[in-house]
């Protein structure tokens, strides 16, 4: 089951990346070729394989590497704040906590939560954060 789990997210992160790059090429047509950067990063949130790809025209070549590692950067502070396979992550420590434990977070992982909350109700409960034990448990 937890195979299952992770081979949805890798295929929804890998879907997303893809929807950025095709935007990304989008926006910057021109009659200029655009370069294409892929690099293969170690593992992050429970997936097997991580790759960074950064879609530039050829004069910013030298700034994709910056860019890869900035975007590497933000995923792996996502990775460490709230990652359910780190279980150093914060929001494993929260899960993991005993009710009534105060459990200190991060601004971002506040607002991540708060706007959960948020989109939980407007959604009527369809948007649910806290559906891991029920997958677990199926």
């Amino acid at each position: 089951m937890r195979q299952k789990i992770k081979t949805v997210i890798t295929v929804v992160v890998m879907g997303c990346i893809l929807v950025l790059v095709c935007v990304g090429v989008w926006q910057t047509r021109s009659d200029a070729d655009l370069l294409m950067l892929t690099s293969q990063r170690p593992p992050i949130m429970g997936t097997q394989q991580f790759n960074l790809t950064a879609v530039v025209r050829p004069e910013q070549a030298d700034q994709a590497e910056r860019i890869l590692n900035q975007a590497e950067a933000a995923a792996r502070m996502i990775d460490r704040l709230m990652s359910i396979y780190n279980p150093a992550s914060e929001l494993s420590q929260f899960n993991a906590a005993p009710a009534g434990r105060s459990v200190p977070l991060t601004r971002q992982t506040i607002d991540v939560l708060t706007r959960s909350s948020v989109l939980w109700e407007r959604t009527g409960g369809a948007f649910d954060v806290t559906i891991l034990p029920l997958i677990r448990l199926w």
